[in-house]
């Protein structure tokens, strides 16, 4: 469930905006959508990853699933919201770029996630999750 907004390119790239999207339901992705234009957000809604706070986030069937998982595991996991969130956007930058030869995640996006973060104004807080 793909939605194109018509906008300017520095409304799409708006903290503000982006924010709100994501208080409605949208995670937003990156894609080229014209081939002569550079990467543009691309808000899409996501029922199975539209997290918005810790709790939601926990109370996921899918997310419990996987949490049982890992619990049971022999593997010493754990789950933490990195403080150095640029080295948790870096490394998440080099494996996607590996294993997929990009990443949706670009460097544009994660400095508007990081603005919208930074700016009081809007109840929007960026955890990075290792």
């Amino acid at each position: 469930n793909f939605f194109l907004f018509y906008v300017s390119a520095t409304s799409a790239w708006s903290p503000r905006q982006n924010a709100r999207l994501a208080y409605e339901g949208f995670i937003t992705i990156t894609a080229k959508v014209h081939r002569n234009k550079p990467e543009q957000p691309l808000p899409e809604l996501q029922p199975f990853y539209s997290v918005l706070c810790w709790r939601d986030f926990q109370s996921s069937r899918h997310v419990q699933r996987a949490l049982e998982q890992i619990a049971s595991s022999t593997s010493n996991y754990r789950l933490i919201d990195s403080p150095d969130k640029q080295r948790a956007w870096k490394l998440l930058n080099n494996y996607q770029n590996l294993q997929n030869g990009g990443n949706w995640l670009t460097a544009d996006y994660f400095a508007m996630l990081q603005a919208a973060s930074a700016d009081k104004a809007i109840n929007f807080t960026l955890h990075t999750i290792e």
